[in-house]
This record gives structure tokens, sequence and C-alpha cells, in this order.
């Protein structure tokens, strides 16, 4: 991966006892399990947790058949909020569709207590006391 628009790219080889290996350049890297790409916009991290949240979403959803507000608490802040915040001073969403892709991943949730799901986002938010992504 090479930062910057005036960096010539250079070609790195390395050394080992059979001979030199070339290190391939990549368009997008993960390390400690964050995407980074030679922009730094993190649209591609977002994607990848967005999806990785909505499959937990799916494992509690077939899990239970019905969530009450403590349980859907426990749950939620234990296994799909930490997704959603991992290293977020590094990835902090700049663009407003990866702060709705985010954002979009709490909509659905809430809509698994089902004495809330009939509610305006809004109101499920402050009945289950979680924040926004816009808010955080």
């Amino acid at each position: 991966m090479h930062f910057g628009k005036n960096n010539p790219r250079f070609d790195f080889f390395m050394r080992s006892t059979t001979g030199d290996y070339q290190i391939a350049s990549t368009l997008i890297e993960k390390d400690l399990t964050i995407y980074f790409d030679p922009s730094l916009k993190f649209t591609q991290h977002i994607a990848e947790i967005v999806k990785k949240a909505n499959c937990r979403l799916g494992l509690i959803r077939s899990a239970f058949t019905s969530l009450d507000v403590q349980l859907f608490r426990v749950l939620y802040k234990s296994l799909v909020r930490p997704i959603l915040e991992y290293g977020n001073a590094i990835w902090n969403p700049l663009f407003k569709k990866d702060i709705l892709n985010l954002e979009k991943v709490q909509w659905r949730a809430t809509k698994l207590v089902y004495v809330i799901k009939d509610m305006p986002y809004e109101v499920r938010l402050e009945y289950l006391d979680l924040p926004t992504f816009t808010r955080k």
C-alpha cells in the first residue's frame, strides 16, 4: 500500500536464503481488524463491520423468539455494539452514508424488541437508553 499522491511507488524486495522476493503492493490492508486504504476514508472497513454486525443480529434473532428490554440491552451491548465501535477513534466515519449504514444496524436491532417495535426510532432509542451514532 502506498500513501500520498506524489509517492513514487517503489517496489520493495525481501531477501531470503532462496532468493529475493518482491513484496506485493495492495490497495486495502487489514491491521488489527481495521481495513486501511490509501485514501484513509474507511468506507470498506465500515461496510465490513456493518456486515459482521448484521450477522450477529441474525444470530440473536434466530436464537431468541422474543426479547424483553433488559435481555436486549445485554445482548446488543455485548455482542453487536462492540463490533460497531471497535477502533472508532481511528476510523471515525467522515461521510453521511457511512454514518447511516452504522445507524441502520442499530435501527434494525431496536426492532427486535417486540414491545417497542412499532414505535418511532428515536423513541425506541430513548426507551432502550442507547445513543445514536451521530451523537457519539
